[in-house]
Protein backbone atom coordinates (compact mmCIF):
# COMPACT_ATOMS: atom_id res chain seq x y z
CA UNK A 1 0.00 0.00 0.00
CA UNK A 2 1.18 3.77 -0.74
CA UNK A 3 0.43 6.25 1.72
CA UNK A 4 0.97 9.60 2.13
CA UNK A 5 0.30 12.93 4.19
CA UNK A 6 -3.13 14.13 1.78
CA UNK A 7 -4.07 11.08 -0.54
CA UNK A 8 -6.86 8.30 -0.02
CA UNK A 9 -5.15 5.10 -2.23
CA UNK A 10 -7.47 4.16 -4.49
CA UNK A 11 -5.86 1.94 -6.63
CA UNK A 12 -2.43 1.16 -7.59
CA UNK A 13 -2.06 3.97 -10.36
CA UNK A 14 -3.03 7.05 -8.64
CA UNK A 15 -3.86 9.14 -5.46
CA UNK A 16 -6.94 10.97 -4.72
CA UNK A 17 -6.29 14.54 -4.03
CA UNK A 18 -9.88 15.33 -4.04
CA UNK A 19 -12.87 13.45 -5.09
CA UNK A 20 -15.96 15.87 -3.41
CA UNK A 21 -17.25 12.47 -1.81
CA UNK A 22 -16.42 14.15 1.94
CA UNK A 23 -18.43 17.00 1.69
CA UNK A 24 -21.70 17.49 2.84
CA UNK A 25 -24.18 20.28 4.11
CA UNK A 26 -23.17 20.64 7.78
CA UNK A 27 -19.90 22.71 9.70
CA UNK A 28 -17.54 22.15 8.82
CA UNK A 29 -17.68 20.15 5.85
CA UNK A 30 -19.45 22.36 3.04
CA UNK A 31 -17.44 22.14 -0.02
CA UNK A 32 -16.99 26.19 0.25
CA UNK A 33 -15.82 25.92 3.65
CA UNK A 34 -12.55 23.92 2.15
CA UNK A 35 -13.04 25.52 -1.06
CA UNK A 36 -12.71 29.09 -0.63
CA UNK A 37 -14.20 30.91 -3.37
CA UNK A 38 -15.22 34.73 -4.32
CA UNK A 39 -17.79 35.22 -1.29
CA UNK A 40 -16.69 38.83 0.04
CA UNK A 41 -13.86 39.27 -2.43
CA UNK A 42 -15.31 41.88 -5.01
CA UNK A 43 -12.69 41.01 -7.98
CA UNK A 44 -13.12 37.13 -7.54
CA UNK A 45 -16.26 36.38 -9.48
CA UNK A 46 -16.75 32.56 -8.67
CA UNK A 47 -19.34 30.57 -6.42
CA UNK A 48 -18.21 27.27 -5.00
CA UNK A 49 -21.37 25.04 -4.28
CA UNK A 50 -25.00 25.63 -4.73
CA UNK A 51 -25.40 28.72 -2.46
CA UNK A 52 -29.23 28.27 -1.58
CA UNK A 53 -30.26 24.26 -2.03
CA UNK A 54 -33.30 23.55 -1.40
CA UNK A 55 -33.45 20.66 1.33
CA UNK A 56 -36.71 19.62 1.10
CA UNK A 57 -36.14 18.76 -2.75
CA UNK A 58 -33.10 17.19 -1.64
CA UNK A 59 -30.95 19.37 -3.01
CA UNK A 60 -27.54 20.11 -1.58
CA UNK A 61 -24.37 22.13 -1.70
CA UNK A 62 -22.08 19.74 -4.03
CA UNK A 63 -24.19 18.56 -7.49
CA UNK A 64 -25.37 14.92 -7.19
CA UNK A 65 -26.50 14.41 -10.37
CA UNK A 66 -23.66 15.68 -13.03
CA UNK A 67 -21.21 13.29 -11.75
CA UNK A 68 -17.82 11.89 -12.91
CA UNK A 69 -16.88 9.49 -10.27
CA UNK A 70 -18.95 8.31 -7.04
CA UNK A 71 -21.77 10.45 -6.50
CA UNK A 72 -20.60 14.04 -5.92
CA UNK A 73 -19.00 16.78 -7.71
CA UNK A 74 -18.12 20.34 -7.23
CA UNK A 75 -20.39 22.83 -8.97
CA UNK A 76 -18.53 26.71 -10.32
CA UNK A 77 -20.31 29.64 -11.04
CA UNK A 78 -18.71 32.35 -12.17
CA UNK A 79 -19.50 35.57 -13.78
CA UNK A 80 -16.02 37.62 -14.61
CA UNK A 81 -17.97 41.22 -14.87
CA UNK A 82 -18.10 44.25 -12.84
CA UNK A 83 -15.56 44.11 -10.36
CA UNK A 84 -14.73 40.69 -10.91
CA UNK A 85 -11.54 40.41 -12.59
CA UNK A 86 -11.05 36.34 -12.66
CA UNK A 87 -12.51 33.71 -10.52
CA UNK A 88 -10.91 31.12 -8.90
CA UNK A 89 -11.95 28.77 -6.06
CA UNK A 90 -8.81 27.61 -3.83
CA UNK A 91 -7.89 24.62 -1.12
CA UNK A 92 -5.33 25.21 1.11
CA UNK A 93 -3.87 22.25 2.82
CA UNK A 94 -2.84 22.29 6.26
CA UNK A 95 -0.03 20.65 5.90
CA UNK A 96 1.87 21.29 2.95
CA UNK A 97 2.12 18.08 0.69
CA UNK A 98 4.77 16.11 -0.85
CA UNK A 99 3.87 15.56 -4.75
CA UNK A 100 7.27 14.00 -5.64
CA UNK A 101 6.65 10.62 -3.62
CA UNK A 102 5.81 7.51 -5.90
CA UNK A 103 7.12 8.97 -8.94
CA UNK A 104 4.01 11.21 -9.38
CA UNK A 105 4.22 13.19 -13.29
CA UNK A 106 0.54 14.02 -13.77
CA UNK A 107 -2.24 16.13 -11.98
CA UNK A 108 -5.31 15.48 -13.60
CA UNK A 109 -8.66 17.17 -13.07
CA UNK A 110 -12.14 16.51 -14.82
CA UNK A 111 -14.36 19.35 -15.53
CA UNK A 112 -17.94 18.98 -17.40
CA UNK A 113 -19.09 22.46 -19.23
CA UNK A 114 -22.28 23.84 -19.83
CA UNK A 115 -23.68 25.24 -22.84
CA UNK A 116 -22.64 29.08 -23.10
CA UNK A 117 -19.72 28.95 -20.96
CA UNK A 118 -16.90 31.45 -21.98
CA UNK A 119 -13.20 31.73 -20.73
CA UNK A 120 -9.82 30.59 -20.07
CA UNK A 121 -9.48 27.44 -17.45
CA UNK A 122 -6.40 27.32 -15.51
CA UNK A 123 -5.04 25.68 -12.08
CA UNK A 124 -2.35 27.23 -9.64
CA UNK A 125 -0.48 25.27 -7.57
CA UNK A 126 1.03 26.97 -4.63
CA UNK A 127 -0.20 30.19 -6.51
CA UNK A 128 1.78 29.17 -10.21
CA UNK A 129 -0.65 29.18 -12.64
CA UNK A 130 -0.94 26.73 -15.15
CA UNK A 131 -3.66 27.13 -18.29
CA UNK A 132 -5.52 24.36 -19.96
CA UNK A 133 -3.62 23.49 -23.34
CA UNK A 134 -6.70 22.13 -24.59
CA UNK A 135 -9.21 24.97 -26.91
CA UNK A 136 -10.97 27.39 -24.80
CA UNK A 137 -13.92 26.47 -25.98
CA UNK A 138 -14.53 23.21 -24.41
CA UNK A 139 -15.65 24.72 -21.40
CA UNK A 140 -18.77 24.95 -23.91
CA UNK A 141 -19.24 20.89 -23.86
CA UNK A 142 -22.03 19.74 -21.72
CA UNK A 143 -19.51 16.46 -20.80
CA UNK A 144 -17.09 15.35 -18.88
CA UNK A 145 -13.42 15.64 -20.33
CA UNK A 146 -10.14 15.09 -18.66
CA UNK A 147 -6.97 17.85 -18.03
CA UNK A 148 -3.61 16.06 -17.85
CA UNK A 149 -1.22 18.80 -16.40
CA UNK A 150 2.17 17.61 -16.89
CA UNK A 151 3.90 18.74 -13.24
CA UNK A 152 7.18 17.60 -14.59
CA UNK A 153 7.61 20.50 -16.89
CA UNK A 154 5.93 22.73 -15.01
CA UNK A 155 8.86 23.97 -13.19
CA UNK A 156 6.21 24.15 -9.89
CA UNK A 157 7.84 23.56 -6.13
CA UNK A 158 6.27 20.22 -5.66
CA UNK A 159 7.92 19.38 -2.75
CA UNK A 160 5.99 21.42 -0.53
CA UNK A 161 2.52 22.13 -1.87
CA UNK A 162 0.71 24.26 0.54
CA UNK A 163 -2.74 25.38 -2.17
CA UNK A 164 -4.40 23.97 -5.33
CA UNK A 165 -7.02 26.64 -7.13
CA UNK A 166 -9.35 26.23 -10.02
CA UNK A 167 -10.31 29.16 -11.91
CA UNK A 168 -11.57 31.02 -15.27
CA UNK A 169 -9.96 34.04 -16.79
CA UNK A 170 -11.43 36.48 -19.37
CA UNK A 171 -12.41 39.35 -19.38
CA UNK A 172 -16.54 39.26 -19.62
CA UNK A 173 -16.19 35.40 -19.53
CA UNK A 174 -19.41 33.45 -17.47
CA UNK A 175 -20.95 30.14 -16.91
CA UNK A 176 -20.87 26.93 -14.85
CA UNK A 177 -18.67 24.20 -14.74
CA UNK A 178 -18.20 21.20 -12.78
CA UNK A 179 -14.95 19.18 -11.17
CA UNK A 180 -14.41 16.21 -10.19
CA UNK A 181 -11.46 13.47 -9.35
CA UNK A 182 -8.55 15.54 -8.76
CA UNK A 183 -5.58 12.87 -8.45
CA UNK A 184 -1.72 12.72 -8.73
CA UNK A 185 -0.55 9.52 -11.62
CA UNK A 186 3.28 8.21 -12.24
CA UNK A 187 1.85 7.64 -16.03
CA UNK A 188 -0.94 10.51 -17.16
CA UNK A 189 -3.78 8.55 -18.00
CA UNK A 190 -5.49 8.08 -21.49
CA UNK A 191 -8.37 10.13 -21.84
CA UNK A 192 -11.67 7.86 -22.39
CA UNK A 193 -12.36 7.36 -26.18
CA UNK A 194 -16.46 9.77 -26.85
CA UNK A 195 -18.27 9.35 -29.77
CA UNK A 196 -21.86 11.67 -30.21
CA UNK A 197 -24.21 11.36 -32.21
CA UNK A 198 -22.73 13.30 -35.19
CA UNK A 199 -26.13 13.55 -37.16
CA UNK A 200 -29.85 13.92 -36.87
CA UNK A 201 -30.65 11.00 -38.88
CA UNK A 202 -28.52 8.73 -36.92
CA UNK A 203 -30.40 8.23 -34.16
CA UNK A 204 -34.22 6.95 -34.78
CA UNK A 205 -37.41 5.85 -33.87
CA UNK A 206 -39.21 2.28 -35.16
CA UNK A 207 -42.64 1.82 -34.22
CA UNK A 208 -42.98 -1.73 -33.00
CA UNK A 209 -46.36 -2.39 -35.09
CA UNK A 210 -46.14 -0.75 -38.20
CA UNK A 211 -42.10 -0.73 -38.41
CA UNK A 212 -42.67 2.84 -39.57
CA UNK A 213 -39.16 4.85 -39.03
CA UNK A 214 -39.35 8.19 -37.50
CA UNK A 215 -35.84 10.07 -38.68
CA UNK A 216 -37.33 13.79 -37.99
CA UNK A 217 -37.95 13.50 -34.06
CA UNK A 218 -36.62 16.59 -31.77
CA UNK A 219 -36.02 13.36 -29.26
CA UNK A 220 -36.43 10.08 -28.42
CA UNK A 221 -38.72 8.18 -25.93
CA UNK A 222 -37.81 5.12 -24.55
CA UNK A 223 -39.43 2.50 -25.17
CA UNK A 224 -43.14 4.28 -25.67
CA UNK A 225 -43.60 7.20 -27.94
CA UNK A 226 -47.02 8.04 -25.36
CA UNK A 227 -47.39 8.41 -22.07
CA UNK A 228 -47.37 4.98 -20.23
CA UNK A 229 -47.39 1.63 -22.42
CA UNK A 230 -48.69 3.29 -25.52
CA UNK A 231 -46.97 3.18 -29.03
CA UNK A 232 -43.98 1.00 -28.70
CA UNK A 233 -41.23 1.66 -30.24
CA UNK A 234 -37.01 0.94 -31.19
CA UNK A 235 -34.55 3.26 -30.93
CA UNK A 236 -31.74 3.08 -32.81
CA UNK A 237 -28.27 5.13 -32.25
CA UNK A 238 -25.55 4.97 -34.99
CA UNK A 239 -22.31 6.30 -33.85
CA UNK A 240 -19.47 6.82 -36.88
CA UNK A 241 -15.82 6.74 -36.86
CA UNK A 242 -14.92 4.31 -34.38
CA UNK A 243 -11.50 3.38 -34.86
CA UNK A 244 -10.98 1.01 -32.41
CA UNK A 245 -9.06 -1.84 -33.71
CA UNK A 246 -9.78 -5.64 -34.41
CA UNK A 247 -9.94 -7.64 -30.90
CA UNK A 248 -8.77 -4.59 -28.57
CA UNK A 249 -9.99 -5.45 -24.78
CA UNK A 250 -13.03 -3.62 -24.10
CA UNK A 251 -13.18 -2.74 -20.07
CA UNK A 252 -15.50 -0.27 -19.87
CA UNK A 253 -17.93 1.52 -22.37
CA UNK A 254 -21.58 3.23 -21.92
CA UNK A 255 -24.02 5.47 -23.35
CA UNK A 256 -25.54 8.62 -21.46
CA UNK A 257 -28.55 10.31 -22.41
CA UNK A 258 -29.69 13.64 -22.00
CA UNK A 259 -32.85 14.64 -20.85
CA UNK A 260 -35.34 16.73 -22.86
CA UNK A 261 -38.66 16.35 -21.16
CA UNK A 262 -40.27 14.89 -18.30
CA UNK A 263 -43.80 13.27 -18.81
CA UNK A 264 -45.04 13.28 -14.74
CA UNK A 265 -44.16 9.16 -14.48
CA UNK A 266 -43.36 7.83 -11.18
CA UNK A 267 -41.69 4.05 -12.51
CA UNK A 268 -38.80 2.19 -13.82
CA UNK A 269 -38.90 1.55 -17.33
CA UNK A 270 -37.10 -0.93 -18.47
CA UNK A 271 -34.79 -2.05 -21.49
CA UNK A 272 -32.87 -4.40 -23.34
CA UNK A 273 -29.83 -2.91 -25.45
CA UNK A 274 -28.36 -4.64 -28.41
CA UNK A 275 -25.30 -3.74 -31.18
CA UNK A 276 -25.95 -4.35 -34.68
CA UNK A 277 -23.23 -7.55 -35.53
CA UNK A 278 -22.26 -5.98 -38.41
CA UNK A 279 -18.54 -4.59 -39.96
CA UNK A 280 -19.97 -1.21 -40.36
CA UNK A 281 -23.17 -0.33 -39.82
CA UNK A 282 -25.22 1.42 -42.48
CA UNK A 283 -27.42 4.16 -42.40
CA UNK A 284 -31.20 4.87 -41.07
CA UNK A 285 -33.57 4.96 -44.16
CA UNK A 286 -37.02 5.33 -43.36
CA UNK A 287 -37.81 4.46 -46.90
CA UNK A 288 -37.34 0.39 -45.87
CA UNK A 289 -39.97 -0.37 -42.68
CA UNK A 290 -38.41 -2.18 -39.73
CA UNK A 291 -34.95 -0.61 -40.66
CA UNK A 292 -33.84 -0.81 -36.93
CA UNK A 293 -35.21 -3.77 -35.60
CA UNK A 294 -34.34 -6.02 -39.34
CA UNK A 295 -30.58 -5.57 -38.16
CA UNK A 296 -28.65 -8.79 -37.26
CA UNK A 297 -28.29 -8.28 -33.19
CA UNK A 298 -24.99 -9.39 -31.06
CA UNK A 299 -25.57 -11.86 -28.59
CA UNK A 300 -24.95 -9.84 -26.38
CA UNK A 301 -27.62 -7.60 -24.31
CA UNK A 302 -27.07 -5.57 -21.45
CA UNK A 303 -30.50 -4.99 -19.16
CA UNK A 304 -31.12 -1.48 -17.93
CA UNK A 305 -33.74 -0.11 -15.48
CA UNK A 306 -34.09 2.98 -16.43
CA UNK A 307 -34.90 5.23 -13.40
CA UNK A 308 -37.57 7.94 -13.45
CA UNK A 309 -35.95 10.87 -15.32
CA UNK A 310 -37.78 13.81 -12.92
CA UNK A 311 -35.55 17.33 -14.69
CA UNK A 312 -34.85 18.51 -18.08
CA UNK A 313 -30.97 18.80 -19.41
CA UNK A 314 -30.23 16.03 -16.44
CA UNK A 315 -27.25 13.97 -17.91
CA UNK A 316 -25.79 12.29 -15.02
CA UNK A 317 -25.96 8.78 -13.60
CA UNK A 318 -29.20 8.03 -13.87
CA UNK A 319 -29.36 9.08 -17.46
CA UNK A 320 -25.83 6.55 -17.88
CA UNK A 321 -26.11 2.77 -19.04
CA UNK A 322 -24.77 -0.29 -17.33
CA UNK A 323 -21.83 -1.21 -19.05
CA UNK A 324 -22.13 -2.56 -22.60
CA UNK A 325 -18.56 -3.62 -22.85
CA UNK A 326 -19.69 -7.41 -24.05
CA UNK A 327 -21.53 -5.58 -26.71
CA UNK A 328 -18.85 -3.49 -28.37
CA UNK A 329 -15.97 -6.36 -27.61
CA UNK A 330 -18.46 -8.87 -29.66
CA UNK A 331 -18.68 -6.28 -32.51
CA UNK A 332 -14.88 -5.47 -33.05
CA UNK A 333 -13.91 -9.40 -32.49
CA UNK A 334 -15.25 -9.90 -35.57
CA UNK A 335 -13.15 -11.36 -38.71
CA UNK A 336 -12.91 -8.36 -40.63
CA UNK A 337 -13.84 -5.41 -38.43
CA UNK A 338 -11.61 -2.55 -39.30
CA UNK A 339 -13.07 0.24 -36.98
CA UNK A 340 -16.09 1.96 -38.49
CA UNK A 341 -20.00 2.88 -37.59
CA UNK A 342 -21.43 1.16 -34.76
CA UNK A 343 -25.77 1.11 -34.31
CA UNK A 344 -27.19 0.58 -30.20
CA UNK A 345 -30.64 -0.56 -30.47
CA UNK A 346 -32.90 -0.02 -27.24
CA UNK A 347 -36.11 -1.74 -26.51
CA UNK A 348 -38.79 -2.66 -23.95
CA UNK A 349 -37.45 -5.58 -21.94
CA UNK A 350 -40.47 -8.14 -22.60
CA UNK A 351 -39.75 -10.04 -19.38
CA UNK A 352 -40.08 -7.03 -17.53
CA UNK A 353 -42.22 -4.38 -18.88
Amino acid sequence: TWQGEIWNFSTPEFFVVDDFEDYNDYPPDEIWSTWIDGYGVPTNGATVGYPNPDWNQGEHYVETTIVHGGSQAMPFFYSNTGAAVYSEGERTFAVPQDWTKHGVTTLTLWFHGTTGSTGQLYVKVNGVKVSYDGDAGNVAIPGWQLWNIDLVSSGLNLQSVSSLAIGMDGNGAGGTLYFDDIGLYAVAPAPPNEWRIADGADDVEEAVDTGSIDMTSGDLELPYENTGQGNPQIIGVRFTGIPIPKGATITEAWVRFQVDETKGGTEAVNLIIEGELSLDAAEFTDTVGFNVSSRPTTTAQVQWSVPNWTTEGDQGPDQTTPSIASIIQEIVNQNGWAGSAIVLMFRDNPANP
